[in-house]
């Protein structure tokens, strides 16, 4: 008998980033009542480094041979660490800080729509139809 759902140790990691991702706002706004953000963003690094290491014991990823990884590639995640990461992340728990988690949440679910409109601008062709109409207020 074929199995309709098969799991992989991957699939469960997915699943962690995807439930502690959820908890976040509230976890956030919490703790940040405690220490400042930037004390809160370290600790959160630390965290993300133990899970990291978790992951990188999955066979899976235990095949890639780093060392056939651009340079590029390397350049561009040190880049996406430092900046993207670090950078936003600061912003965003000083925002969840000062203004709360509901509006920080509200102005962080408009990121796809300004995204969706900057690419059909810089790169078109512009979004289909169906795919505006996901774009639309939910509540």
């Amino acid at each position: 008998m074929r199995r309709w759902l098969s799991l992989t140790p991957f699939d469960g990691l997915l699943l962690l980033m995807v439930l502690i991702w959820g908890a976040n706002y509230s976890v956030v706004k919490t703790t940040l009542r405690e220490i400042p953000p930037q004390a809160f963003n370290a600790l959160r690094l630390v965290i993300a480094s133990i899970v990291f290491l978790i992951a990188a014991s999955i066979p899976e990823l235990r095949q890639i041979v780093w060392g056939r990884v651009p340079l590029w590639a390397w350049a561009s995640l040190a880049l996406s660490a430092v900046l993207a990461l670090n950078v936003a992340y600061l912003i965003w728990y000083t925002s969840v800080q000062r203004i709360g988690n509901i509006r920080t949440s509200a102005y962080s679910n408009i990121i796809p729509l300004v995204a969706m409109t900057i690419a059909a601008v810089a790169l078109g062709p512009p979004p289909t139809r169906r795919l505006r109409s996901r774009c639309r207020p939910t509540a």
